[in-house]
């Protein structure tokens, strides 16, 4: 192509060749600097901010400013008492989980802007978290604590269970031998069934003396839970000899019945050992005893003899006794053969009975002393055959007379159970002595030979009347 101006060949089709081009930037370059250096000088142009957005800048920073002091300043009483107890938290074990419960009920009844404002809300997370590793440390503790399985290791067993069964699956994974556990379950359970096996094969051959070991395994067994009694390979031997038991016992009872034979009062301990044997037996072996009919019949006529036989040693007995009746009180009184007619004749210790037309009898002892001299006796001390009983009596129990140059001092009591037996002993001894002791004296006697048949007599009547 060619130039515009010299008709100069160009490059790339440009209007204008390289020495017309640079001219042409020349030229316009001085033109430009001659224009800017013939303009008056003027001065420089600035554009005015508006000072409306000053003030709304400066507002929305005093705003922000408040709302910045509000919400680090001004808090609640429920988010103080939130912070507060989180803060109080401390160190946390298994006893923790109070409080910190407590403080999470708090937490949870903030609302959204108030849990902002509980800038410890991290470290009751962090507690929380430590709770649950106290609680997977315990039940691995518990489980350790088991250590190795016998009988006595229900209770540790228990213990480690209930604690891993309280905790929630996620914290379950943790415990790193829970699998001891399960373990230590089944090698207890493996004892248990152990156990009431060889409890059922001891009671081997059943006798009627069998019945210690029948009970010792049918307590095992009743005691097993469910699952151990379903796998108790020999459970029905129990039953065999329980029944078995049940059927010796019943022929022991039917044979002991038919040994009786014609019922006399020499056959009294027959009957009794029959009786025992029968009463011994449950509702079930009772109704295996065929013959209980003559173990009831042979009661009756047993108890008809020994009545026959009490009657006549009750009149035997009373025949030998003074007996005195009181018809305005209706009372009989009966006294040993040896009590003296005058009340100053001896010093004795005798009792007597006194019977009412209607109703039992009852035993009196009388402690006479009498003499030349008052003693003022409130205490008598018996040796028998060495045997020291002591009797003591208050000033005002003990009655006391004179009369022509005698004086005598008594007591009648009403005997214990320990009067009865004192009596007894003495009547059976070789040799009885006694004191009476007061404050003006002693006296001291020897019961008698006469005197021992006469109390055995009396208190023989007072036995039988009782019945």
């Amino acid at each position: 192509m060619l130039c515009e101006k010299c008709n100069t060949q160009t490059e790339d089709e440009k209007t204008l060749c390289a020495a017309c081009e640079e001219q042409s930037s020349a030229a316009q370059t001085t033109t430009s600097e001659t224009s800017q250096a013939d303009a008056p000088a003027s001065e420089p142009t600035r554009k005015k901010k508006s000072p409306i957005l000053l003030f709304i800048l400066i507002g929305i920073g005093i705003v922000l400013l408040g709302l910045l002091t509000v919400f680090f300043f001004v808090r609640s009483d429920a988010v103080n008492y939130t912070s507060k107890l989180i803060d109080n938290l401390g160190e946390v074990t298994l006893e923790s989980q109070e409080n910190i419960e407590k403080a999470q009920n708090a937490y949870n009844k903030l609302g959204f802007f108030e849990k902002l404002q509980v800038f410890n809300a991290g470290e009751l997370d962090n507690a929380k978290i430590a709770l649950d590793e106290c609680k997977v440390e315990e039940a691995e503790e518990a489980i350790t604590a088991i250590g190795t399985v016998t009988l006595n290791s229900e209770a540790a067993i228990k213990k480690a269970d209930e604690t891993y069964s309280a905790l929630v699956k996620s914290l379950q994974k943790q415990v790193e031998n829970a699998a001891d556990l399960e373990t230590a379950k089944k090698t207890f359970f493996d004892l248990q069934v152990k156990k009431v096996d060889e409890k059922i094969a001891a009671i081997g051959k059943v006798t009627l003396d069998s019945k210690n070991a029948i009970d010792l395994a049918a307590d095992a067994y009743d005691k097993a839970s469910a699952e151990v009694q379903a796998a108790v390979q020999n459970a029905n031997l129990l039953t065999e000899a329980k029944d078995t038991f049940k059927t010796l016992r019943a022929e022991n009872a039917t044979s002991l019945i038919d040994k009786i034979g014609k019922v006399t009062l020499q056959k009294k301990s027959a009957v009794e050992k029959a009786e025992e044997a029968y009463k011994a037996l449950s509702a079930d072996e009772k109704a295996l005893v065929k013959n209980a009919d003559k173990l009831t019949q042979a009661r009756k006529t047993l108890d008809e003899l020994q009545k026959k036989k009490d009657e006549e040693a009750l009149a035997k007995a009373l025949s030998s006794l003074q007996k005195d009746y009181d018809q305005y009180k209706g009372i009989t009184f009966y006294n040993c053969s040896t009590q003296p007619e005058y009340i100053n004749y001896r010093s004795y210790i005798l009792p007597y009975m006194g019977v009412r037309d209607s109703g039992a009898p009852w035993l009196v002892v009388r402690y006479l002393y009498t003499g030349d001299n008052w003693i003022f006796f409130d205490k008598i001390t018996f040796l028998v055959d060495g045997v020291r009983y002591t009797k003591t009596f208050s000033y005002s129990e003990v009655k006391r007379d004179n009369a022509h140059g005698d004086v005598w001092e008594y007591c009648d009591e009403h005997s214990t159970d320990a009067d009865v037996a004192m009596l007894w002993d003495i009547i059976g001894s070789t040799n009885t002595t006694l004191r009476f002791s007061g404050s003006s004296g002693t006296y001291e006697m020897t019961i008698g030979y006469e005197d021992k048949v006469a109390m055995k007599q009396l208190l023989t009547a007072y036995e039988l009347m009782k019945k």
